[in-house]
């Protein structure tokens, strides 16, 4: 063949069609390369880029969906997604303990795939369009207001608290952003970082990650306070899984340890976990926390909702974590007004 460039690109695009024809038939590179753009891709509503952690979701659930192949001896091929797959899958993820709504999240990754599969004409059976995403509300702790205040007194110069935190580094910092989270409402992915936040002398302006919105927020007292103490400028914290062993490690610290019972599905079945308050404090609990308490201060849902950047109503009272016993008590002061 004679070389020259009219040939030479015939040879790529020939190529190239190939590795597509390859990818078409292998469900595994499809998806990977499917993950592939999707980290490129923006999100239609935000305009933002995907963030990382919806691209980390998805690579666990082709992993998770290739051990369920491996385990059963399976093939994994455009066949497999059947109608019986469901049924399949859901009793190995029972089997292996997996939460309700880990369960409801797989499907609802797998059914963005092979909706894309089945825009390129991959599969052609309809049965995944049946597979069930909706997840389950899970039980989740909120810290009152006499539980900030008791952590926010703790002295990290104190002798006794010094032993106890040495292997911590940065503890104290991961305190300070907590609380501040605790009185703005912000998500991990905000309070993390709030070195280039807006702040004056009684808002904070932050642009939100996940929604790409802005929010203006009142600062409290504490927060001011925290502000100060860094200068104006807060400090960024550590990575998210040593923020949740400082945090239950500063609440073991300030006696945040009433015993809680939290319940959940698990392996298809209701489990009841008792603990310390402390045990069960995750770095979104600062969120939970500020929209408990401003909803029990009697502060107006659309005005709360307008912080923590809530769209509807529904999604924003899965937070609120408000027992009948409070509800009668709200209801009751409305009596006395």
């Amino acid at each position: 063949m004679e070389h020259n460039a009219h040939n030479f690109k015939s040879y790529i695009n020939n190529k190239l069609r190939g590795v597509e024809a390859s990818i078409s038939k292998n469900p595994v590179d499809f998806i990977n390369a499917y993950i592939e753009r999707k980290s490129q891709m923006v999100n239609k509503d935000t305009q933002r880029k995907i963030v990382d952690g919806t691209i980390y979701n998805h690579r666990n659930a082709l992993k998770r969906l290739q051990q369920f192949c491996s385990d059963k001896n399976l093939r994994l091929t455009w066949e497999l997604f059947n109608a019986q797959l469901e049924e399949r899958l859901t009793a190995w993820m029972m089997s292996k303990n997996y939460t309700a709504n880990t369960i409801a999240a797989q499907y609802s990754i797998m059914k963005v795939w092979l909706s894309e599969a089945e825009i390129e004409g991959l599969i052609t059976n309809k049965s995944f369009h049946r597979y069930q995403t909706k997840c389950q509300d899970v039980e989740n702790i909120y810290l009152t207001v006499e539980d900030i205040n008791k952590l926010y007194a703790l002295d990290f110069n104190d002798e006794a608290i010094k032993a106890q935190i040495a292997p911590f580094s940065n503890i104290e910092i991961t305190r300070d952003l907590f609380i501040v989270a605790c009185w703005t409402g912000l998500r991990f992915g905000d309070w993390k970082d709030l070195s280039t936040a807006n702040i004056n002398t009684d808002t904070m302006v932050v642009h939100t990650h996940k929604t790409n919105t802005t929010v203006v927020i009142p600062l409290h007292p504490m927060v001011k306070a925290i502000i100060t103490k860094y200068n104006g400028v807060l400090p960024k914290s550590v990575d998210k899984t040593h923020t949740i062993q400082h945090i239950r490690k500063c609440a073991e610290l300030a006696g945040i340890s009433e015993q809680v019972s939290l319940g959940r599905v698990k392996g298809g079945q209701s489990i009841i976990r008792t603990g310390a308050k402390y045990q069960f404090l995750m770095n979104h609990t600062a969120r939970r926390s500020f929209a408990t308490n401003m909803y029990l201060k009697g502060v107006p849902t659309i005005s709360i909702m307008a912080i923590t950047g809530h769209t509807t109503e529904a999604n924003f009272m899965r937070y609120i974590k408000v027992d009948k016993e409070q509800h009668a008590k709200i209801v009751a002061q409305a009596f006395t007004h």
